[in-house]
């Protein structure tokens, strides 16, 4: 959908790159700095009064590849994104969100990945769908994955479909998006991400099982916590840690006190001794 003439000269009012417009001159931090909010919020109005439609063409105005010479409508696509996800306009919200997604399958992979961090904003159940089509793909599973994790619970159906599929960073993304959300539907497969070759995949699943709390994890986080890497073994730590604390919390003493046991006999380094120390502490507060 071509741009109206209303519509260019509204995007023409945002700032120039590099400092070059009045209004939109660099800081010393070198953050692009948009028109005063008095001069602003009006704009981003008459854009929202012309609905899906100024949505559609202003995604339609961004060049294939995010070079500059697109600045001002990509500035404007994700002001007025944000604006709308202000307290009060769900209306407004609702009709960005759904304009962005239904262009989303025709654009190039930057404009994609642009158009899904507008979705990060904006996004809700609806379009969790779309999004999850691309977890399984390659440099765009982890804006679909950061979209859908911000839409919460109502974007689980999607990263659950996709753990099986997934494969390399694509894994690591799913695996992520499923642990901070803290879905206990997924403990199995996260559970078997803990045995992934890959180390950060290993390392997110043993976050996401202690995120859950899942006491039936406990002897796979032990083991996990084994690990010769360095690296792995301060993550694992933290882990158990957090799956131990969740625990206690829960009334699952038994549980903790196993982690807490393992780790106090098995941290013995110079440079572990502090996790072996926490570990001995919660043992003794639990007599």
């Amino acid at each position: 959908m071509a741009a109206s003439d209303n519509l260019k000269k509204l995007v023409e009012k945002m700032p120039e790159p590099d400092g070059g417009a009045k209004k939109g001159k660099r800081r010393s931090s070198g953050t692009l700095t948009g028109p005063p909010w008095s001069e602003a919020a009006p704009v981003f109005d008459e854009v929202l009064k012309g609905g899906s439609d100024n949505i559609v063409a202003m995604i339609g105005m961004l060049s294939p590849t995010d070079d500059g010479k697109d600045v001002k409508p990509r500035y404007m696509l994700h002001a007025v994104t944000t604006y709308a996800c202000t307290p009060g306009r769900d209306k407004d919200r609702a009709c960005v969100a759904g304009a962005i997604v239904s262009q989303l399958a025709g654009q190039s992979k930057d404009n994609k990945a642009f158009l899904m961090q507008q979705l990060e904003l904006c996004g809700d159940a609806k379009v969790a769908p779309e999004l999850g089509k691309y977890l399984c793909v390659k440099d765009l599973s982890a804006p679909a994955a950061y979209a859908l994790t911000a839409i919460g619970k109502d974007a689980l159906p999607q990263l659950r479909s996709a753990l099986p599929n997934a494969k390399g960073p694509c894994r690591l993304d799913v695996v992520q998006a499923l642990g901070v959300l803290g879905d206990e539907k997924s403990v199995e497969g996260l559970q078997k991400a803990a045995a992934d070759p890959d180390r950060e995949v290993r390392i997110a699943a043993i976050r996401g099982l202690a995120n859950i709390g899942d006491a039936g994890s406990v002897d796979v986080l032990i083991k996990a916590s084994d690990a010769k890497d360095d690296w792995e073994r301060i993550q694992t730590a933290k882990a158990c840690l957090v799956l131990a604390e969740k625990l206690t919390a829960a009334g699952k003493k038994s549980e903790a006190l196993k982690i807490y046991t393992h780790l106090q006999k098995t941290r013995k380094d110079t440079g572990e001794s502090y996790v072996s120390d926490l570990a001995a502490k919660a043992l003794a507060s639990a007599k």
